[in-house]
This record gives structure tokens, C-alpha cells and sequence, in this order.
């Protein structure tokens, strides 16, 4: 599926936007990721079935399985 990946704000969040951290040992991070499925007409749906993503470009991906409807959100115009 092709998608744009955009920055900024959604009805769930503020994106504050990337940000470096350094983990001291034993220390850990949590992320959390909003996904909202804006189309150019209603009618345009499409669903995945999994999340890949990777720590820098040329990473080989960790995937998460997507278990739920995402749902779809025509774009206003």
C-alpha cells in the first residue's frame, strides 16, 4: 500500500516530532503510533495488515501485526 507519511497535528495527538534519546543500561522507551487512514474519496478504502519499522534507513524492519480496522476518513476538500 502507498502512503504519505506526514508530521503535525491529528485529532489524536500533537506530533511534537522526531526527537534523540539516550537510554542509560537497563532503561527502556515506549512509542506510540497513530494511524489515520485519509483518502481523496470516501469510496477509496484499504486496509494492512502489518506495521514495519526500523530504527535508521537500511535497517532491516521489526513488524507488528494489525489486528484491527483502522477505518477511513475522506479528505475535506
Amino acid at each position: 500500500m502507498r502512503v504519505t507519511v506526514t508530521d503535525g497535528i491529528s485529532y489524536l495527538a500533537i506530533d511534537p516530532g522526531p526527537t534523540g534519546i539516550r537510554l542509560r543500561k537497563g532503561e527502556s522507551a515506549l512509542a506510540a503510533v497513530s494511524w489515520s487512514n485519509t483518502t481523496e474519496v470516501a469510496e477509496d478504502k484499504a486496509s494492512g495488515t502489518y506495521l514495519a519499522g526500523a530504527r535508521r534507513t537500511g535497517d532491516r524492519p521489526t513488524i507488528w501485526p494489525v489486528d484491527i480496522s483502522l477505518g477511513t476518513t475522506p479528505r475535506s476538500r
